[in-house]
């Protein structure tokens, strides 16, 4: 009499692809993870074309520069109704980063509002050179977002710019202005 051992040989190759499959799918989301954490570039896509923007959003970052200049000071009202009656805060937006890195000049900004769609407009100006940019408004926790400007410097001559950009949601509108050197 034969004594048969029970082969293992299904139990093995179902085990071998189960962990096929986990280590696959592992794969897969960790790939996919990575690269949704990469911001929308849609400034870098505009490849040495101007874009166009509406006639009135070009003509508020013209004067938002001009502002800049010609008032270095905040204007305090006097009116004794002001202080009764108090206006709403107006939505503000911040300039967090306008920085130079090798051959790329990167803008960033922070809204201080929570605005799940729109568009920021980017107006760069130095002398009677001008440079316009559009990216998408993304939505923060508590607050938004430009989805950024990447310039190449080689778009850009050395020297001080000036930086003017439009945030617009629907009627909303909030502009901020800066300046910064390229070298």
């Amino acid at each position: 009499m034969k004594i048969v051992k029970p082969t293992h040989k299904k139990s093995m190759i179902i085990i071998a692809l189960i962990i096929i499959t986990v280590v696959i799918g592992a794969g897969v989301y960790a790939y996919t993870q990575r690269n949704s954490d990469k911001p929308n570039e849609v400034t870098s896509q505009v490849e040495n074309k101007e874009a166009r923007l509406d006639p009135e959003v070009e003509k508020q970052a013209d004067e938002s520069i001009s502002t800049e200049k010609s008032s270095k000071t905040p204007v305090s009202s006097s009116n004794k109704d002001d202080q009764v009656n108090p206006q709403p805060s107006t939505t503000s937006l911040t300039i967090t980063a306008a920085n130079q890195n090798g051959s790329t000049l990167q803008i960033r900004t922070l809204i201080s509002e929570l605005w799940s769609s729109g568009q920021c407009s980017l107006t760069l100006t130095k002398g009677s050179l001008k440079i316009i940019r559009q990216a998408k408004i993304q939505a923060l926790s508590s607050e938004s977002t430009c989805q950024g400007f990447d310039i190449l410097t080689s778009e850009l001559e050395s020297g001080t710019w000036n930086i003017a950009i439009i945030a617009s949601n629907g009627n909303k509108n909030t502009s901020t202005t800066k300046e910064v050197t390229i070298k």
